[in-house]
């Protein structure tokens, strides 16, 4: 039996912003059209699309959007959201996001600061 923080998410929200600067000084953004996130063995998380996106998850990143704008000026105007399937990953349990991206390959592990300890 899990135990009941152990709960996995129903969405994984990415934030990405690819930016560099212009001659003028200001800021000039990539247009990230497509975003591949992968669960520790590996699996791809399937992208979800705007209209298969819950409406209050579409109103969160709405909402992200509208404070990175606000608190991170050009390079929150610069952000993309994303927004996948989340069944495969569990937020308090060990396990790791990847995402590879211009070159890189970006991870970050689970369990996500703030989970209960057992």
């Amino acid at each position: 039996m899990r135990k009941p923080y152990a709960m996995c998410c129903r969405y994984v929200v990415i934030g990405i912003a690819d930016g560099r600067p212009a001659p003028t000084g200001a800021m000039g953004f990539e247009n990230i059209a497509d975003l591949k996130v992968m669960d520790q063995t590996g699996r791809t998380l399937a992208s979800l699309s705007a209209n298969a996106t819950p409406p209050d998850v579409a109103q969160t990143t709405s909402t992200l959007q509208m404070l990175a704008r606000q608190s991170l000026g050009a390079i929150g105007q610069g952000m993309h959201w994303f927004v996948f399937d989340g069944n495969t990953i569990h937020s308090c349990d060990a396990g790791k996001l990847s995402i590879p991206y211009a070159g890189e390959t970006y991870t970050y592990d689970t369990p996500i600061p703030g989970c209960p300890k057992p």
